[in-house]
Order: structure tokens, then C-alpha cells, then sequence
């Protein structure tokens, strides 16, 4: 509530009052020229969108309050803007855009937090078309007894969304595993049974287009690391082709090191675990399994990393 009073006498001019917040916040949109930092103020817990509309290539990370990368975008698909969407909880955020290939460059930046609906549970295998328009779809996932590796995809003639949170069964506190945005994006996460899990879907271009969502929760069989050395075959997962999966049980943690070309191979060494690309064809392994995805091949090899003194080896090391 604001109240004014006039400081001299009243000359019945008009007078207008604004209010703008330092930080960005939903609603907020804003131009800047990077790079730059731009606090950033999230209200509630939820889904957050930050984007960039420009005709200059930028690029941007989302830093939490203790600087850790909690979102980063370059160009989302057919354009040279950033679009940023993570799960927040409530608090302050560092937004840093950088320019792409030039030293400087303007752009305009505008942060959304999109209505979430809750929706019917699925029960898991499921394939269905779907349209949140300009909403956050949040499902509840019912998911079969034997499973172990949960995978979800997404696709649709636009941009859209996936992210998957797992909670306890009461205490009513979720943590997003993984977030995929584009076209096609997927996730896939080896589970636990005793928890719970949601999915969160949404369109970025929040237009009338229907979303074709796919979701299973495979029981893979495990093969060992002998098989894994001489080729371990994947097999099809029907309610989520074109992927294939496997997975191995290790005899203790450590590195492995993928034969042939990575690409297209995702890799995850721990339950709950997202699993990704092994950008420089290692994974490290902290748990007994490690579990194995590809869309386009049938059979995996790999080996233990095995290393001679001043011998040096890249591992990513897992989020």
C-alpha cells in the first residue's frame, strides 16, 4: 500500500507512480547489453523460464546463491537466443549472459513462471498426445514393480519441455533429477523403488500444439562386466523406440571407457543418476550398476579404465 500526501500547496497537477524491482522477476521483461550479471528473484517453487529476444547471439547461465550453474542455454533450436528452463526453488539467482563471438552485444531478457495443473496420474507404460498450451502439466508417475531404469521422451512440431523430480512417499519434498528441452527431448534415470516420482511437461513456444509423451519403466537385465568388454547387446524398449538399453554390474566403482563413437550413448553410474552423453567417452561409476541408452545402436562395448604410473585419464564427474 502506497500513500502520498502533497509537500506545497495542491495544484491539481497529474502525477504518475511506478514501481520497478532491482532483481528480474516473473512478468519482468528487461534490455541489457552483455555481458552482464542480472540479479534474479524467484517467489515460489516452480518452473522458470528466462529467455533472451534479440538480433545479436548471446548466451546465458543461471547461478544459484552459492554460485553454482543450476541452468545454462546457448541457442535453443532454430534461433541464436537462449531459453532457460530449470525447477527453482524460492530465492536469489544470478542471471550472466555472455555475447557469442563478439565483445559485446544488446539484447532483451524476459523471465516467465508458467501456471502449473496438476493432472491425472499415468501409470507407466504410457504413450499419449498431450497439449499444456500455455500451462506446466504435472503428472504423478505410477510406475511398474519389477522396473529399474525409468525413461521419458518427448515430441512435437514445436519446442517443449520435460523435467522428472523424485520425492519420498510423505515428506512432500521433490528434487528435479534432469530437465530436456527441444523438440525431442528425452530423460532416462535408473530409479529407486521406494520413492516417488512426477513429470513436469510444457510447450517453450506456449502455442495450441499437441506433445506426443512416451514413458516406461524398463526392467533391464543385467549383464556383466565380461559381456560389457565383448559387446553388451541392447534391447528395445517398445514404449520409447527407438531407445535400447542395458545394463551391467560392476565389481566394484570406477572408470569406464567406451569403445568406438560415443555419440549418441548415454552413460549413468548411480540410481537416480540422470544419464548423458560421455562427452570425453569415460563415466565413473560410484554405485554396483552401470546402465546404458542409445537410440541408434544395438551393442555397446566398454572397459574398465585401467592406468600405468603418470598415466592421466578425463572423467566428467557426476551433478
Amino acid at each position: 500500500r502506497l500513500e502520498t500526501v502533497s509537500s506545497r500547496r495542491n495544484h491539481l497537477a497529474s502525477y504518475t507512480v511506478a514501481v520497478w524491482p532491482r532483481p528480474m522477476v516473473a512478468g519482468i521483461e528487461r534490455d541489457i547489453s552483455a555481458p552482464t550479471e542480472v540479479p534474479v528473484a524467484v517467489g515460489r517453487t516452480g518452473l522458470v523460464e528466462i529467455a533472451s529476444f534479440g538480433s545479436q547471439d548471446v548466451k546465458a547461465q543461471l547461478l544459484d546463491a552459492d554460485g553454482r550453474i543450476v541452468a545454462s542455454s546457448d541457442d535453443r533450436n532454430d534461433d541464436w537466443n537462449f531459453a532457460l528452463s530449470a525447477t527453482l526453488t524460492a530465492g536469489n539467482y544470478r542471471l550472466r549472459v555472455e555475447p557469442v563471438a563478439q565483445s559485446s552485444a544488446t539484447t532483451r531478457i524476459s523471465m516467465r513462471t508458467p501456471r502449473e495443473v496438476e493432472q491425472p496420474p499415468l501409470t507407466l507404460p504410457v504413450g499419449a498426445d498431450v497439449n499444456p498450451k500455455r500451462d506446466v502439466h504435472l503428472y504423478p508417475l505410477i510406475l511398474p514393480a519389477d522396473g529399474n531404469l525409468l525413461l521419458v521422451s518427448a515430441r512435437a512440431a514445436e519446442s517443449g519441455g520435460i523435467a522428472l523430480e523424485s520425492g519420498g512417499a510423505d515428506s512432500g519434498s521433490w528434487r528435479t533429477l534432469g530437465t530436456s528441452t527441444g523438440r525431442a527431448p528425452r530423460l532416462i534415470v535408473p530409479h529407486d523403488r521406494s520413492r516417488s516420482y512426477r513429470l513436469r511437461l510444457w510447450s517453450l513456444d506456449r502455442r495450441d500444439s499437441p506433445i506426443r509423451l512416451s514413458a516406461a519403466a524398463a526392467a533391464v537385465q543385467l549383464g556383466s562386466e565380461d559381456d560389457l568388454r565383448g559387446g553388451i547387446a541392447l534391447s528395445a524398449v517398445d514404449a520409447v523406440k527407438p531407445l535400447r538399453a542395458a545394463a551391467v554390474t560392476v565389481a566394484r566403482p570406477g572408470v569406464f571407457r567406451l569403445e568406438g563413437d560415443a555419440r549418441g550413448v548415454w552413460l549413468c553410474g548411480a540410481t537416480e543418476q540422470l544419464c548423458l552423453e560421455p562427452s570425453l567417452g569415460t563415466i565413473a561409476v560410484t554405485g554396483t550398476t552401470l546402465f546404458i541408452a542409445s537410440a541408434s545402436l544395438d551393442r555397446v562395448r566398454a572397459s574398465r579404465a585401467t592406468l600405468a604410473a603418470r598415466d592421466e585419464i578425463a572423467v566428467p564427474l557426476p551433478h
